[in-house]
């Protein structure tokens, strides 16, 4: 293999994109990912990270450009890596996305599968009902550099809604006028950066700072936001003293009326907390979890076990289809939500539990399930988690999952357990980002549903 070193120029081809949405070459056995590089695309780029086994690099001088490049919508991304696919139609990302999910799927399992269908829900700019965002010394808001605290400020964001910018806005004005000491990385300062929901059903926001205390200049902050912005139904902050990037906390102090905002999915409403976690498109997640619901293919006799389950997103959308549901969620914030959502809605057959899904069969005792849901962080499931659903047999498993590559490995462990791939679909909940999400359902094998 050549050698190549930082700062060598070549022509290069793109064969494929990976899972970071970086175009992926090969230059004398040599891997070299180049960001807004995309499929058949020919470029002198520039050599900017050499590895052992792979490099980095960026395009110099585009040669052969893709018919489906368009004008970025994004002018922050190259930056803050938001956005990769900002410059390209939402028809060539889907098929990309799709492409990248089968790949990973076909590579874990060793099989060949036809071209993925990717959905996706409007509206496709706008559509984040959260927002987080963090402050540098001049008081600018905007996202973190990637694999640094270096915020790269943003003036507009085609994923944040205009209503939320204009809030981000007003919050970077008072900050400064307040003089409030920005957080630094290196365990001084006070605010971090600010968390903002705003809910599709009806509006309303809350506000929660990321700040080491609470002082009264944020309180002061606090009053002048309500008087400016009607919409607004809650102020907070979450309070982390360590030096560390934690947008959540143990502790949160109310400073203005309610610490949560509420939402609408499918057939149920949902009154979602602050640091419980709501999957951030919110007309995405009814389209995810409808998809889900269909695939799992379930009847009034089945006893259902959702893992991961949060503020009860899935398993109060499957109650009305099942005779039981049992939701098992670590975060005690969001279980607490689940049970205020239950009573909303007048749910009757579903419990949730505060523990880790390791403890599954300490929860579910002797009872018979017959359909795993499982909704896991991008890290996937733990293998002591994997095995547990493997002895217990339920007859179908629908695995929801935001990266396909932690997916694809846990799907191999799943069938090696006794349970066949049945069907994959994708929904581009995350448009324009590198993000995707998939739903997979296995079937137990020699069970004919």
């Amino acid at each position: 293999m050549k050698t190549y070193k930082i700062g060598d120029e070549l022509i290069t081809k793109c064969l494929s994109i990976n899972n970071y949405g970086n175009g992926v070459s090969k230059i004398d056995g040599l891997l070299v990912f180049i960001p807004n590089f995309y499929p058949d695309e020919e470029a002198l780029i520039t050599i900017t990270e050499v590895h052992k086994n792979y490099a980095f690099g960026e395009i110099k001088e585009l040669k052969v450009k893709s018919p489906y490049r368009v004008n970025s919508v994004c002018d922050h991304s190259s930056d803050a890596g938001t956005c990769p696919f900002s410059d390209i139609t939402l028809e060539y990302e889907n098929k990309l996305k799709g492409e990248m999910v089968k790949n990973n799927v076909e590579r874990a399992l060793n099989i060949t599968l036809s071209p993925l269908e990717v959905l996706y829900a409007e509206p496709i700019q706008g559509y984040r009902n959260k927002v987080t965002v963090f402050f540098n010394k001049n008081y600018e808001f905007g996202y973190f550099k990637e694999g640094t605290h270096e915020v790269c400020p943003i003036k507009s964001c085609v994923t944040i809604s205009d209503e939320i910018l204009q809030v981000l806005k007003t919050i970077s004005i008072l900050l400064k006028e307040y003089k409030v000491e920005i957080y630094d990385y290196k365990n001084n300062g006070i605010v971090k950066g600010v968390s903002i929901r705003r809910s599709s059903y009806n509006s309303k926001m809350s506000i929660m700072f990321l700040s080491t205390k609470c002082t009264k200049e944020l309180r002061s902050i606090a009053d002048d936001l309500k008087e400016l912005y009607s919409d607004i139904t809650g102020i907070s902050v979450s309070i982390n003293n360590n030096d560390k990037t934690i947008v959540y906390s143990d502790k949160e102090v109310a400073l203005y009326g309610n610490t949560y905002i509420d939402e609408h999915i499918l057939n149920m409403d949902y009154r979602v907390e602050n640091q419980s976690f709501l999957q951030v498109n919110t007309n995405g997640a009814s389209l995810l979890y409808s998809e889900a619901i269909k695939m799992a293919e379930l009847t009034k006799e089945d006893t259902v076990l959702d893992l991961y389950s949060g503020a009860g997103g899935i398993s109060l959308n499957v109650s009305p289809y099942v005779k039981e549901v049992i939701g098992i969620e670590t975060v005690k914030s969001a279980v607490d939500s689940a049970n205020i959502n239950k009573y909303l809605n007048k749910v009757s057959n579903a419990e949730f539990y505060n523990t880790d899904s390791a403890n599954l069969k300490s929860i579910i005792k002797d009872k018979t399930i017959d359909v795993v849901f499982t909704d896991p962080p991008r890290s996937g499931m733990e293998s002591s988690v994997i095995a547990d659903i493997i002895s217990i047999k339920p007859r179908k498993i629908v695995y929801v999952s935001c990266d396909s590559y932690t997916m694809a490995r846990d799907l191999k462990l799943l069938t090696m357990g006794g349970y066949s791939l049945k069907e994959i679909k994708c929904v581009n909940m995350f448009i324009k980002s590198r993000h995707v999400e998939c739903i997979s359902s296995l079937v137990l094998r020699n069970i004919s549903k």
